[in-house]
């Protein structure tokens, strides 16, 4: 005797809810990796390096630094602005496209 097997029963709906659901997990993830970065590299430092930049936004040159841990990235924002008036290099080990670059009002350094 031959038993039939059922199909499992996913509506339109659970099939619908599913994709939204992995859509927004993917949306989420990718936005959790944007960080917005502040440069506090000494004078002619390069951008590659995590240490140049802080995760917070220093009150002068030596108070208000948080280092980044990490060279920035193609979802980060970076701030050069007059908290810290070096310059900043963009040197060879940087290769990363970042989403915006902001030279702030007061900021009188280079990027070169």
């Amino acid at each position: 005797m031959l038993m039939k097997m059922r199909k499992p029963r996913f509506g339109k709906v659970s099939v619908v809810i599913g994709l939204l659901g992995f859509l927004l997990m993917k949306a989420s993830a990718s936005q959790a990796f944007a960080a917005t970065l502040y440069w506090v590299g000494a004078n002619d430092a390069d951008a590659s390096v995590a240490s140049n930049w802080s995760t917070t936004n220093p009150s002068t040159c030596s108070t208000g630094v948080t280092p980044s841990g990490a060279a920035p990235g193609s979802a980060d924002q970076l701030n050069l602005d007059a908290d810290y008036e070096t310059h900043a290099s963009i040197d060879r080990s940087f290769g990363s496209t970042v989403s915006s670059v902001l030279l702030n009002a007061g900021y009188v350094g280079r990027v070169t």
